[in-house]
């Protein structure tokens, strides 16, 4: 009987949000109202921290990282009892995160980031005395991530909640041919509310933490 009730109160969250699937466009030059405010709301995220977001700075796949129900329940009116994961959708990354950006340069696979890693360490660029536990630092590089979620809707289109996965990592090649790294990253859950047409951040709450 428990197991029932659960079923039906996760199918009515999922139904007063815009979770249970994205909505397909009837065409492939038509976007669906998700897509539409989807792009707004990254191109608004990006265009608000241009200095973390450059060249190979976002992942080309899509985080799956749930919404707490405490996030729901403080930033909408529904008493939410369960986590909603981000819905299933068909478009990836460079499809809705460059839509209007014209940032295409910012999405990158992970091999790609790795080619670029590797190729800024093959070449020596440090002239200074610079030394990592008594060898010699031979080169470096930082590395920025962001792997985002598919946002998720409430029904009106008013309130969007996305997860932001956040990474600084520092690789360096040290003259014995060793290649440490050290960083850190968060995750953290971004809250956007529509007023007269355009998104804007009005709250974000860490989920987590790690180096």
């Amino acid at each position: 009987m428990f197991e029932e009730v659960f079923k039906v109160k996760s199918i009515l969250l999922a139904a007063t949000f815009c979770v249970i699937s994205s909505q397909v466009a009837s065409s492939k030059e038509k976007l669906s109202r998700s897509e539409k405010d989807a792009i707004l709301i990254f191109k608004e995220i990006i265009l608000s921290d241009k200095d973390n977001y450059s060249r190979c700075t976002i992942s080309d796949k899509w985080l799956i990282y749930q919404i707490s129900a405490n996030t729901i329940r403080k930033f909408t009116k529904y008493p939410a009892d369960n986590n909603l994961s981000p819905p299933k959708h068909d478009k990836n990354p460079k499809d809705i995160i460059v839509g209007n950006n014209e940032a295409e340069s910012l999405i990158c696979s992970e091999k790609e980031r790795a080619d670029i890693k590797d190729n800024a360490l093959s070449v020596s660029t440090h002239t200074d005395n610079g030394t990592f536990k008594g060898h010699k630092i031979i080169a470096s590089i930082q590395t920025l991530l962001s792997k985002f979620s598919y946002p998720i809707f409430d029904k009106k289109y008013k309130i969007a909640f996305l997860v932001q996965d956040s990474s600084s990592r520092i690789w360096i090649k040290t003259d014995d041919n060793k290649y440490p790294s050290f960083g850190d990253g968060e995750v953290a859950v971004l809250i956007y509310k529509k007023k007269r047409g355009k998104w804007k951040l009005i709250g974000r709450e860490i989920y987590a933490t790690y180096s």
